[in-house]
């Protein structure tokens, strides 16, 4: 069976371009999220060691400052830690990641995350040299059909799409966000979004039909996709919806296409990836990310 990755993006459901939210402080941010994005880990940390996987937890730095024990947790299950900013703030220049590294830099002295998710898949290629300089061994922060790619003495493990012609395979140009010009070249089934778009049996249909040809996937998704917590994270992804129709398949909770795709398929750590565990070999430093809870 192909070994495919999935991965978890962690953040809170209180990030949003409604000024209510985007003016919102982290600690003001913190309270709207009422202990949501907690509870959802935990909840799919219990799910997860029912399944018996251990997958990538790509971590904002701030869910790290309000909760850093939750990381320790994530850790000790056997999860890999990595980095998705300090407060999803999207990347339009690498000065804009300088400046998240900065402010996460507690949880990234804590962690030493290897790999590095750019917030809405908005990666600039100038980036790359700011991870490299930075530590950073890979990034999974665009969208390709191709299995990875060297940028900058970085490793590019793209979120997989599928072209709408097997003869179209090819590395991407980046930035390569989602949007509709991706949509009429490929179909990029390795989001959450379209999980919640197109359910789990089309997903793992090709998913079994890249697996065919020896191609693994790699998958990631949302914490709060999973679950809803209450009323009011509950309702904010419809309003977001009636904003803009677009968002309909965020509105949907997903939990069951989740573990319906974690039965059907072979699901490791990111840093388990061939091109990935190569380069920390050769580095000769090799990384281990031990839950402090551990040596308790």
């Amino acid at each position: 069976m192909i070994t495919s990755y999935y991965s978890i993006d962690v953040e809170s459901w209180a990030h949003s371009s409604r000024p209510s939210f985007a003016a919102l402080s982290t600690s003001e941010r913190k309270c709207v999220d009422g202990g949501a994005t907690a509870w959802q880990v935990r909840r799919l940390l219990a799910l997860l060691k029912k399944l018996d996987l251990r997958l990538t937890f790509f971590i904002t730095g701030e869910v790290f400052d309000w909760h850093p024990l939750l990381i320790d947790e994530i850790a000790q299950d056997g999860h890999e830690i990595g980095f998705h900013s300090q407060d999803h703030h999207v990347l339009s220049c690498s000065e804009d990641l300088e400046k998240e590294i900065v402010a996460a830099r507690r949880f990234i002295a804590s962690w030493q995350p290897a790999g590095f998710r750019a917030p809405a898949m908005g990666m600039v290629e100038t980036a790359y040299e700011v991870l490299r300089e930075s530590g950073f061994v890979y990034s999974s922060s665009v969208y390709a059909s191709c299995d990875s790619i060297p940028i900058n003495g970085v490793v590019e493990i793209p979120v997989s799409t599928q072209p709408w012609s097997w003869s179209r395979l090819k590395n991407p140009t980046i930035p390569a966000p989602m949007s509709a010009r991706l949509w009429a070249r490929e179909i990029p089934y390795g989001s959450g979004y379209v999980l919640g778009l197109l359910g789990w049996r089309n997903v793992h249909a090709i998913m079994e039909s890249r697996a065919a040809r020896g191609l693994p996937s790699n998958l990631f998704v949302h914490n709060w996709q999973l679950y809803w917590h209450d009323r009011r994270s509950f309702s904010h992804q419809y309003i977001e919806a009636l904003r803009n129709p677009l968002h309909f398949p965020y509105a949907r909770v997903i939990g069951r296409d989740f573990i319906e795709l974690c039965r059907r398929h072979s699901f490791s750590r990111l840093d388990t990836h061939p091109a990935i565990r190569d380069r920390l070999r050769d580095s000769g430093q090799p990384r281990t990310q031990v839950s402090s809870l551990s040596r308790l």
